[in-house]
């Protein structure tokens, strides 16, 4: 997805995205300023050596000392002491009580509700502590620096937790419109579809597995057995739909396209060509995407004397390139001579009318509507038009953008193929095949013959001789 169309999603899914973005926003002000405002009050005292003290020793118990006089400055029976030099209408709630040692400074800090309290009981604690450790052991401990009563709270901090939440807003909006539009996309696309567009969807095909994707559709169609099930079944399902549509009229020029050149539309022209060369249909595939030729690529065939040359040349001769099917030929996009429009414009109308037969269907793989002016062209030439669409671009913007561009260019929307479909998806609504059935109920029945005594004396079951196929 790229910024265009996220931003097109967040369009869409606005109310959405406002409606979590301002839920995450109160939550992050309730935070800020909901709870109860906590004030700290440091007061800094210095340790030194008393005057009395030999130098070599007071090394030892120094380094002795600071720690106990830490948890001493901070433990409940000092508090208690200090308790008598606070006043008493702020001696309740008691404040919690932390120190710090750094070289030979102690700070006494002091945090609770109250700021007349919290200063009030630091220096309380601090000078309790200096009476009870004047002229004891090799240490003096002096006040520095009384503490003040504070002016602000020290929590919460209201910027840095508005200007966070106003952070997680912006993305918690932004991935709750992704959401909104994939849920969207997974329940109400085919019913969109038809009720919105007037069309419907012809075929989903699934994601290609890593070994799929590194061999041409021809390969996988004439090797089935290297691929799975449901690509064909997909492409089939899509060929019987196409037919049914063009009942009245089987001499058709068919034109794939899609709205951006991600969707894979060469993709599914390929597969469509092989689906029907495989029923014996005649097909000519042609390769009008100049600007991406990949057609030839995927139906198995080298990118000879095509389109490009026809235009360059001015021949009327048009060369056909076979495939591995006998009723399946290519006109590639040839060598690229001049712009794409103007070769489109110029050779592409002769040669579909050069090439129509009775019975015979021409598959044009279109380029993109966007960025592609040609492809107006190839709509108006090849009218009956397969659009195909990414599975996760399936919002009905874009397909009303694409049905509009077609319906401009004189084409008529046959339905829509929708790529990339996930294969837990495709497997969901998939029915079993003959083969498949028949190889399970041939393997549950030698399990349930092989436990009767004597199951290979059973008599089978009798075959008439008169039936019009063979039994093996």
């Amino acid at each position: 997805m790229d910024f265009r169309d996220l931003l097109r999603t967040l369009t869409r899914h606005w109310a959405v995205g406002l409606l979590v973005g301002s839920f995450v926003l109160m939550l992050g002000m309730a935070a800020a300023f909901l709870p109860q405002k906590s004030y700290s009050a440091t007061s800094t005292l210095v340790l030194d050596l008393a005057t009395n003290t030999d130098a070599d020793l007071s090394i030892q118990q120094i380094n002795f000392l600071l720690p106990a006089l830490q948890e001493w400055a901070q433990s409940d029976s000092l508090r208690d002491a200090a308790e008598e030099r606070v006043p008493d209408d702020l001696q309740r709630p008691r404040p919690g009580i932390s120190s710090t040692v750094e070289s030979s400074v102690l700070q006494i800090t002091a945090t609770g509700a109250s700021p007349e309290g919290v200063a009030a009981w630091a220096n309380a604690v601090s000078e309790e502590l200096i009476l009870e450790r004047s002229g004891a052991g090799p240490l003096e401990v002096v006040l520095l620096d009384p503490a003040q009563e504070p002016r602000s709270p020290s929590a919460p901090n209201p910027r840095p937790i508005l200007l966070a939440s106003m952070v997680v807003a912006l993305i918690a909006a932004v991935f709750a419109a992704l959401a909104a539009d994939r849920i969207r996309q997974a329940f109400d696309t085919r019913h969109a579809v038809r009720e919105r567009l007037g069309t419907t969807i012809l075929g989903e095909i699934p994601k290609f597995a890593r070994s799929e994707r590194k061999l041409p559709i021809v390969k996988l169609f004439r090797e089935e057995s290297r691929s799975s099930n449901e690509v064909f079944t997909a492409f089939e399902t899509i060929r019987i739909n196409v037919e049914f549509r063009l009942l009245d009229s089987p001499d058709s020029a068919l034109s794939i396209i899609s709205l951006d050149r991600h969707a894979g539309k060469t993709t599914v022209a390929a597969g469509m060509c092989c689906a029907m060369s495989k029923v014996g249909r005649d097909v000519v595939a042609i390769e009008a995407d100049l600007r991406r030729p990949t057609l030839a690529e995927q139906l198995g065939t080298p990118r000879r004397y095509g389109l490009g040359d026809l235009f360059a040349s001015g021949d009327t001769d048009i060369a056909l390139q076979p495939t591995s099917y006998s009723t399946l030929s290519v006109l590639t996009a040839g060598l690229p001579v001049g712009r794409a429009a103007d070769v489109i414009g110029s050779t592409l109308p002769r040669v579909i009318d050069e090439l129509a037969a009775p019975g015979r269907t021409i598959v044009v793989d279109s380029p993109p509507l966007r960025g592609a002016p040609e492809s107006s062209i190839v709509v108006s030439k090849a009218p009956h038009v397969i659009l195909v669409v990414s599975h996760d671009q399936t919002d009905l913007d874009t397909l009303s953008e694409a049905v509009a561009r077609i319906n401009e260019a004189g084409g008529v929307l046959l339905g829509i193929v929708i790529n990339r479909v996930p294969r837990r998806r495709v497997r969901k609504d998939a029915y079993p095949e003959f083969s498949e059935r028949r190889q399970k109920r041939n393997e549950s029945s030698a399990v349930e013959m092989s436990g009767v005594r004597g199951a290979e004396d059973l008599p089978g079951p009798e075959v008439p001789n008169d039936l019009p196929w063979s039994v093996k």
